[in-house]
């Protein structure tokens, strides 16, 4: 085979954009503030919030850094931390309101995941990347009620038939 004019020049520039988009996605930083998201039913509210969700790239000693994919696999770190968690599960009356609040199930808790992400030596070869992830939560407090079991029951019966809906229509 030969190769035409030009050809290798066409392959160096897109190794060269595909290199550059890399090194752009391993370096973004995401922090999202102060959210809260609620799912409401019938039956309960379920509200979940953070002060902080960050999602930063490190160096192998997960140290913020600009990140470039190491070695044969094109290693990558992350640091994911989400500060002041707190998720919240109470009954609803009649009139679909809150009548009562229980104490959250967990309030103001932090999360840290270390994630080290690895993509197959031969990137043409098929192979499956790899993720390797370390979370540490400190020691945690969590609290329910009879009542809030049941809900978290409830909740993760609708979880189970949405995620099952989701998939039924990809197919």
């Amino acid at each position: 085979l030969q190769a035409t004019p030009g050809e290798g020049e066409q392959e160096g520039q897109q190794g060269w954009v595909r290199n550059m988009l890399q090194k752009i996605t391993s370096n973004i930083s995401v922090e999202i503030n102060n959210v809260v998201i609620k799912y409401i039913t019938e039956q309960y509210t379920s509200s979940f919030s953070w002060r902080s969700l960050s999602v930063t790239p490190t160096n192998n000693t997960w140290i913020p850094a600009f990140a470039e994919a190491e070695g044969p696999h094109r290693s990558s770190y992350k640091v994911v931390s989400l500060r002041d968690a707190t998720w919240c599960l109470d009954a609803n009356d009649s009139h679909g309101r809150v009548a009562f609040f229980e104490p959250p199930l967990f309030n103001r808790e932090n999360v840290t995941v270390r994630l080290l992400l690895r993509g197959h030596p031969d990137a043409e070869g098929g192979g499956v990347p790899a993720a390797h992830v370390h979370i540490d939560m400190g020691k945690v407090v969590l609290s329910a009620s009879d009542k809030q079991l049941q809900m978290v029951a409830m909740l993760a019966g609708e979880l189970t038939s949405m995620i099952a809906r989701i998939k039924k229509k990809k197919r």
